[in-house]
């Protein structure tokens, strides 16, 4: 019986059929013998589970992956390469890990697959989303003029900062540099419905359907339960919560 993993969402295809065979005990519990197995295999075979991982691409996540841990001095990281046309998952590593062959004298708490499992605010990198939903909605152009403030925009009784100030700049440069304010200001317009609408369409706030056990949703507030000041930090990242294969499939 699968415990963990893989192994365990795929128990039932690998496990095959069981049934009943009749038999009997002793006083301590000990199998005498049987009445026969009548036509039935001894061992029925599963089905056979071919998995999308790439040993190479694997090895090479697993190895980046603790050289970045160790030099970052992070306590942990996950890595997850997905092939873009079909979501294939071709590597997927975390750090800490462990060695399944020696299990009794691991921590317990290592064996979580963090790709999975971990929510964590994702940041800068749902800007690239924010600007998405812009784009289709036709309220921006790559060369729409956005101010940025000079680094500094009180909103709301808040001040949202950039990481280094900047005025006023295209619409891809607010990309580029990558602008609280200047995406805040976007997805203020976009609203709370078409902005939370874009980010469910791709994925957050919904499992991925990776098939793993212990799959988070994440997290995204509907429309209606957030702010306006919520929007504009939903639209740089802040506010909501993702985990690494959701992003990565997004």
């Amino acid at each position: 019986r699968g415990l963990e993993g893989l192994e365990l969402a795929v128990d039932d295809e690998l496990a095959g059929e069981g049934y009943w065979l009749e038999g009997r005990r002793d006083g301590k519990k000990r199998v005498l013998n049987t009445d026969g197995l009548g036509d039935r295999p001894l061992s029925p075979s599963g089905d056979d589970v071919l998995v999308t991982i790439d040993l190479g691409i694997q090895q090479a996540a697993e190895e980046e992956l603790a050289r970045a841990v160790s030099t970052s001095g992070a306590r942990g990281g996950t890595a997850v390469v997905l092939a873009p046309a079909t979501g294939d998952v071709l590597a997927l590593a975390v750090v800490p890990t462990f060695n399944p062959n020696d299990d009794e004298r691991v921590d317990a708490a290592r064996w979580r697959n963090r790709v999975v499992t971990d929510l964590y605010e994702p940041g800068s990198t749902i800007k690239p989303f924010t600007a998405a939903a812009a784009l289709e909605e036709g309220l921006v152009a790559e060369a729409t003029p956005i101010d940025c403030h000079h680094g500094a925009w009180k909103f709301a009784d808040h001040v949202i900062h950039d990481h280094s100030p900047h005025d006023t700049i295209s619409f891809a440069d607010v990309i580029r540099v990558s602008s609280n304010i200047g995406v805040a200001q976007v997805g203020l317009a976009l609203g709370a419905e078409r902005l939370v609408a874009t980010l469910a369409g791709f994925g957050f706030g919904a499992q991925s359907g990776i098939g793993l056990p212990g799959e988070a949703r994440g997290v995204l507030y509907a429309a209606a339960r957030i702010r306006p000041i919520q929007v504009a930090n939903v639209a740089f990242g802040h506010g909501l919560r993702v985990r690494p294969v959701q992003l990565a499939a997004a």
